[in-house]
């Protein structure tokens, strides 16, 4: 898998891979999807977003994924749509999410991005908790009110 170290701490490497196809986090993504769907904390609309160009953020222990963020930015484009982001239950506040998240918004300042888009079921309520606990303010999306929406600036 090409991809590029964005830093380590507390034993989680931490890299980012540029396009996703042809890489492990396809069918990573696909299960942990399919999961979320069974579960009610997702629409096969996140499905549609994920491209082979799309890109990720990975977290890795002993060469072993645990937690990895997918997200579609196109060169030019003041906005990152934040497509879907995943830590193994088994390594859960351990601050992977939080790491994850502070990657996104490094790639994002670092390419000029002024905002980050994303949307999160409002069943889910392991990742609202996650989300508010980084003190973003969600919202109820106008477009998919079954969806809370929070639009992070990089400024």
């Amino acid at each position: 898998m090409k991809s590029v170290q964005i830093q380590k701490k507390d034993g989680v490497t931490y890299s980012h891979v540029p396009e996703i196809g042809g890489t492990i986090l396809v069918p990573l993504f696909y299960k942990h999807l399919a999961e979320l769907m069974e579960a009610g904390h997702c629409t096969f609309q996140t499905f549609n977003r994920v491209t082979d160009t799309s890109q990720g953020i990975i977290a890795e222990i002993d060469n072993k994924i645990v937690g990895f963020g997918i997200f579609d930015h196109k060169k030019g484009e003041e906005e990152l749509f934040d497509v879907f982001i995943y830590v193994d239950p088994d390594y859960r506040q351990r601050g992977i999410f939080v790491q994850l998240q502070n990657g996104l918004l490094t790639y994002a300042k670092n390419n000029k991005v002024d905002y980050i888009n994303s949307f999160i079921s409002i069943k889910n309520e392991v990742s609202i908790k996650a989300h508010r606990k980084m003190g973003y303010d969600l919202f109820i999306s106008e477009y998919l009110p079954e969806f809370y929406q929070y639009i992070h600036s990089t400024y």
